[in-house]
């Protein structure tokens, strides 16, 4: 079991969420990931990020956000994610 919990905490979440193999799991992965607008975006004071959208809000900086997306990979705990949690800038 602590082998099991130990995977889990050093597992990318990226990682998991991109990994699903189910034919159902793997639908609404792609019907999720198809409402994404992605945008590169380069500026002289910081190095190269992305921005995405989803519907009309703008997020930046996909790593950071994955806090945001992770706990729609997990039904349960979206209920329990307090809105404090949610960064997005319009």
């Amino acid at each position: 079991m602590a082998d099991a919990i130990r995977a889990l905490l050093t597992t990318d979440p990226c990682e998991l969420f991109f990994g699903i193999i189910e034919p159902t799991y793997l639908k609404l992965t792609m019907e999720l990931c198809s409402t994404f607008h992605l945008q590169t975006v380069m500026t002289r004071s910081s190095r190269r990020r992305m921005n995405y959208k989803l519907s009309v809000t703008t997020y930046i900086s996909l790593p950071r956000s994955v806090g945001t997306l992770w706990p729609l990979a997990r039904p349960p705990t979206i209920l329990a994610a307090p809105k404090h949690q949610f960064s997005h800038h319009p």
